[in-house]
């Protein structure tokens, strides 16, 4: 007697796993691909049969064109799509390497030629430059530009050349976008709000290898997104593909490797002599910073589920620093273990379900509570022990 209500408990909870899976996959940034199909003098080719098969992951989505020759791939994986379509009495035509981009329609113009007898036409596709169907004010970084670009490691440094934002002494880096507040944003990971409701500003770092591109929107944004009244920074992350592929980076930075500065302060005169200027030569700190990073992706089942992962460990000290108030000397030292993994499965070819989990704690921040003080140092003075606090982030 008590075995069915244990069994009703297991089928209620497989029921709401489903659901929660179902909720989660809704989040999943897709992609769109059509198009119109016509033949050599211009006219519709209504019932052509059309296919699109995943050149990355290796499933086929099928499709028949309407009355006015068109077809509408919706819900699409990112990457590149080889289009074939079919009808009797004309040449098959492919269209190869289509890239379809998160949130975005790539469109295609399909002309095909009457043949009494069996034969192809291949044709390779073009990157789409201009999606007619979004009218916001669009910037991409894709992972294949950045990777050669000298920026930060962070996606917070690769939306900075973007029309319209600016990015404030002290803004860190939470950018003004057209004129709105820092705190105005929208930060987004795959699609998932990851704004810090607090501040406004963005929530979290993110591992710098799992990313696939970072897109940028700072004007016209679709009214789904109507709380932000700056930016939106929505950030794709890598997906597996059917091919096993891995990476390792190591990257060593250290002071005493850079060049010193040679040039003097000309509005600030030394006691020294009236002439005399105040060199900007700073102290080298000779000490080398490590930072590693690895990534491994492939199929759990060609053409069907798929895994990526990335992992980054950094260790970084400063040079030495004097806190104001109690004059004593530290040096900040702080580590990073940054993961990231996501699951794709493409569940039936209209169906695709997605499930990621990441964190980004950074441990070692020396805070320097002093400097925050409403009434100044001075409210500090019988606590200086709170002047070099240590403290560990997690996001």
């Amino acid at each position: 007697m008590r075995s069915k209500p244990r069994f009703r408990s297991l089928v209620w909870f497989f029921v709401l796993v489903v659901c929660a899976g179902i909720a989660a996959a809704q989040n999943v940034p897709l992609g769109e691909l059509g198009g119109q199909v016509k033949d050599e003098t211009g006219a519709a080719l209504p019932g052509a049969s059309v296919a699109a098969n995943s050149l990355e992951r290796g499933f086929t989505r099928n499709a028949v064109t309407d009355t006015v020759g068109r077809f509408r791939f919706l819900d699409l994986q990112p990457g590149r799509y080889k289009v074939t379509v079919s009808l009797s009495g004309f040449a098959t035509v492919n269209v190869t390497d289509n890239l379809v981009e998160s949130n975005r329609k790539t469109d295609l113009a399909v002309s095909m030629k009457l043949s009494a007898q069996s034969a192809e036409v291949t044709v390779t596709g073009e990157v789409p430059i201009v999606d007619k169907t979004n009218g916001a004010l669009e910037t991409r970084q894709r992972s294949k530009e950045f990777e050669k670009m000298p920026v930060g490691r962070g996606f917070q440094n690769l939306f900075l050349g973007a029309p319209g934002v600016n990015l404030p002494p002290g803004a860190n880096p939470n950018p003004n976008v057209h004129g709105a507040l820092g705190g105005n944003n929208l930060w987004m990971y795959d699609g998932v709000d990851t704004t810090d409701p607090t501040t406004g500003t963005f929530g979290g770092n993110l591992n710098f290898e799992a990313i696939q591109e970072v897109v940028v929107q700072t004007a016209g944004i679709s009214a789904e997104y109507g709380r932000a009244s700056g930016g939106l920074i929505n950030v794709i992350t890598k997906s597996g593909t059917n091919q096993f592929a891995g990476s390792f980076k190591t990257v060593l930075t250290n002071d005493n490797w850079n060049s010193q500065n040679n040039t003097a302060n000309t509005l600030q005169r030394a006691a020294c002599q009236p002439n005399c200027t105040v060199s900007l030569a700073r102290v080298k700190f000779p000490h080398v910073n490590p930072r590693y990073a690895g990534t491994l992706g492939g199929p759990f089942w060609p053409d069907h589920v798929w895994f990526f992962g990335a992992y980054e460990a950094a260790a970084t000290t400063g040079a030495q620093q004097t806190t104001p108030v109690s004059g004593e000397n530290f040096q900040q030292s702080t580590k990073d273990k940054f993961w990231d993994a996501k699951l794709t499965a493409q569940i039936t070819p209209s169906i695709t379900f997605s499930a990621r989990g990441s964190s980004s704690p950074t441990s070692g921040f020396v805070v320097n509570y002093a400097a925050f003080a409403g009434g100044g140092p001075g409210d500090f003075l019988g606590h200086p022990a709170l002047a070099g606090k240590r403290e560990s982030r997690r996001t």
